[in-house]
């Protein structure tokens, strides 16, 4: 008997995280090319409500569980992209979109990394619509593994 709630329990937690995969929900910031190649995901009618690009409203982000940002990344969008995670739902996953982002290069700016748990990188300036889409397929991969959310870096 033990056996079949072990069995039942493992069952519940793969579909679980099987449905959390395939029903993701990004909040995507930024406000450059990469989140221009972000929307075409959208197809010929991207939801341009999803796109924050004036990094304003963020009381849509409760309901989300996947961050997607892109862009270059200051002080103040940096105070702004922390509170943004904090108002995630759990479990968080991070996406960076575009080289100034993941890395800061470009234009010596901040890592998102440097401040926030970094799950997927996808690199290019702006990235190809099929990196895009393999990043976000491995994302789905690592949530329905249940894998992700790496330790925040320490700030140098």
């Amino acid at each position: 008997m033990e056996a079949s709630v072990i069995n039942s329990k493992s069952f519940l937690a793969r579909m679980k995280s099987w449905s959390r995969a395939e029903l993701m929900s990004p909040f995507i910031v930024g406000g450059n090319c990469c989140t221009r190649e972000l929307a075409r995901l959208s197809g010929p009618n991207p939801q341009a409500a999803n796109i924050r690009e004036d990094l304003i409203d963020n009381k849509a982000a409760g309901s989300c569980d996947v961050l997607i940002v892109s862009g270059v990344i200051n002080e103040k969008s940096q105070a702004y992209l922390r509170e943004l995670y904090e108002s995630l739902m759990e479990p968080r996953y991070v996406m960076a979109v575009g080289m100034c982002t993941a890395s800061g290069a470009l234009f010596e700016t901040i890592p998102l990394d440097s401040f926030l748990p970094v799950d997927i990188y996808i690199g290019g300036c702006p990235p190809t619509l099929e990196s895009l889409i393999a990043g976000i397929e491995k994302m789905r991969s690592m949530v329905r593994r249940g894998e992700g959310q790496r330790e925040i870096h320490a700030q140098a």
